[in-house]
């Protein structure tokens, strides 16, 4: 009598959780099916709905067109491309949260189908046709509800990075309302150098470090890291009025790259839909010392107005100067203008045009990130032929490598959604791969002390020392996105594009100020001796003391737009403005 009371009770015990079971995989059943759906229809909307393609915005557009100096206009873009930002990152978070939602709410109806299962009381047997195991047709069919589900996760995590939609086409200011993309390339693979023949040379540069140090070779100067290596430029000068210009040439077409200097010689490109071309100005003079036409056989692309033909600021090595179109064209010339070889490189359908500029040390550096994954090319100066490719699990960028040595090694420094990579310069080795960006990386890394620092909105301001390859510290105020951070052996310093400059502790990154200008903010800061120069796009450099409390120096006008960042050797400045090329400093 007590063995059939205590099996009714425990009966009746698992008759009640096994009801629990079912009413639990009940509800994660309509759980998951909604999430379903609602990952289904996000997707779906996304791939339908262009921000950047708004009648709101292409109104605004065309009257930017005819009134170019409108703020209220550029204002009202601004808000536009903002929201629409906004929207594209917002839709993205709740894809990836819902894509877990839907995988733990699957593993959870997956477990009480399972529990459910084996509290069933067991039926009676009675003599009837085989009909089958219902218990193995019940299991048959989780399984494929399970497998189903596992799909649509992996198609909501998935398919943006792989289809390439994981970027949003609405971007800065003209280039949301023009909406472009590049037109793709006749072929993925890159064209050979033409020049001469033989083996890769060694590729050692002619000139010194001691060298680099003291010229602009690159954007942003040696190694392209923001500083100006005994440099002392002049802290006032006014373009209008011509106090402190020594020198200003109008430069033949335009471009939104910056000036290198190497000795006597400043270098720039431009560009627009027909043709290409780079610069030579005589840097004591700034006289013209010759410019040539780039030919190419590949299609026009398609550029937003922010981005332009000639994004890419060229790079020397002491001996020859090398540009990149948006093309994908690659050419390498002399001091004095003879060509030595040119090869192209499919640049991928990129939907602002493509402008990582090259770097140059040891190598030529090309960092090639577009909507079907990137690579970064190392390429001997001396024939253009590659001495090792990379290829890059990343998504499309607009950021510039960047070169930094530490403990006997150097790196060459990439910055892509999503992963911050160093590779070692001889052997193009990835040596340090950290997630810490997002969206439409533009900004390229920083580096000081045996410390990366890496930023970019949507993202986090990430500092990485290398030996040990993780975060130390990170904050998400203010962050740029495109101008470069800029870090120095104590401070790091960083502006977005609305003004907002901050400094932060290298070491520990604590705050230590923040501060507003008025305007748009694309060029990065440089540091020059105890001074660091902020420059705008209406052409006003802002000048703060690079120290622990904000001190503005001086806030010197060029007269005229650029979105350029200046080149700074010994006691003169260079910088490009919309139609002319200025030196500043003292006679």
């Amino acid at each position: 009598m007590d063995e059939t009371r205590r099996d009714f009770h425990w009966g009746l015990k698992d008759e009640t959780w096994g009801r629990a079971a079912r009413g639990v995989a009940l509800v994660g059943t309509v759980f998951c099916a909604v999430v379903a759906v609602l990952l289904i229809v996000t997707q779906v909307e996304r791939t339908r709905t262009d921000p950047a393609s708004s009648k709101a915005l292409a109104v605004l557009a065309e009257q930017f067109k005819a009134d170019p100096k409108s703020e209220v206009l550029q204002a009202g873009i601004r808000d536009l491309d903002l929201l629409a930002r906004r929207a594209f990152f917002g839709s993205l978070a709740f894809i990836d949260a819902a894509a877990v939602a839907l995988l733990l709410g699957i593993l959870l109806t997956l477990a009480a189908l399972r529990l459910s299962e084996a509290l069933r009381p067991e039926l009676p047997k009675v003599d009837a046709v085989d009909e089958g195991d219902p218990a193995q047709s019940r299991s048959v069919l989780r399984w494929a509800l399970a497998g189903l589900g596992v799909v649509v996760v992996f198609f909501a995590l998935f398919y943006p990075r792989l289809s390439g939609e994981r970027r949003i086409t609405a971007g800065a200011a003209l280039a949301s309302a023009n909406g472009t993309a590049v037109q793709a390339a006749a072929q993925r693979a890159p064209v050979p150098a033409t020049g001469a023949p033989g083996k890769v040379a060694r590729a050692i540069p002619g000139a010194s470090r001691e060298d680099f140090l003291k010229n602009w070779p690159n954007l942003r100067g040696p190694f392209g890291l923001g500083i100006a290596y005994g440099a002392k430029p002049p802290t006032q000068w006014d373009g209008a009025t011509g106090k402190q210009i020594r020198w200003k040439t109008e430069v033949p077409k335009g471009g939104f790259n910056s000036p290198v200097v190497w000795g006597e010689r400043v270098f720039l490109s431009g560009a627009d839909a027909s043709s290409r071309e780079v610069y030579c100005f005589d840097a004591g003079s700034g006289k013209l010392r010759w410019q040539r036409a780039v030919a190419s056989s590949a299609p026009t692309p398609k550029v937003s107005d922010d981005t332009g033909f000639a994004a890419p600021t060229v790079c020397v090595d002491g001996e020859r100067v090398f540009a990149v179109f948006a093309t994908g064209d690659v050419v390498a010339f002399d001091f004095e203008g003879k060509e030595i070889w040119k090869r192209h490189f499919d640049v991928g359908a990129n939907h602002y045009g493509y402008a990582s500029s090259p770097i140059f040390w040891k190598y030529l550096f090309l960092q090639v990130d577009v909507d079907t994954g990137g690579a970064l090319h190392a390429l001997d100066p001396q024939t253009g032929k590659t001495v090792w490719t990379k290829t890059r699990r990343v998504d499309t960028s607009w950021a510039s490598p960047v070169v930094v040595a530490d403990a006997g090694r150097e790196w060459v420094v990439c910055a892509a959604s999503p992963n911050l990579i160093a590779y070692d310069i001889a052997t193009g080795a990835e040596t340090l791969s950290v997630a810490c960006l997002a969206g439409e990386v533009a900004p390229s890394a920083a580096y000081a002390m045996g410390v990366l620092v890496s930023a970019m909105e949507y993202g986090s301001l990430t500092a990485i020392p290398l030996a040990t390859g993780k975060k130390a510290w990170s904050s998400e105020d203010d962050l740029p996105s495109t101008s470069s951070p800029l870090a120095t052996p104590s401070f790091v310093f960083t502006v977005n594009a609305n003004g907002i400059a901050n400094a932060y502790e290298l070491a520990g990154g604590k705050k230590l100020w923040n501060h507003e200008w008025n305007g748009e903010f694309y060029p990065s800061p440089i540091l020059a001796g105890e001074l660091v120069f902020f420059s705008d796009n209406k052409g006003v450099t802002h000048i703060a003391k690079a120290d622990r409390g904000f001190a503005q120096v001086g806030e010197p006008a060029l007269g005229e737009g650029s979105a350029s960042t200046p080149a700074f050797v010994g006691s003169r400045l260079y910088h490009r403005g919309k139609k002319f090329l200025y030196c500043i400093g003292a006679e």
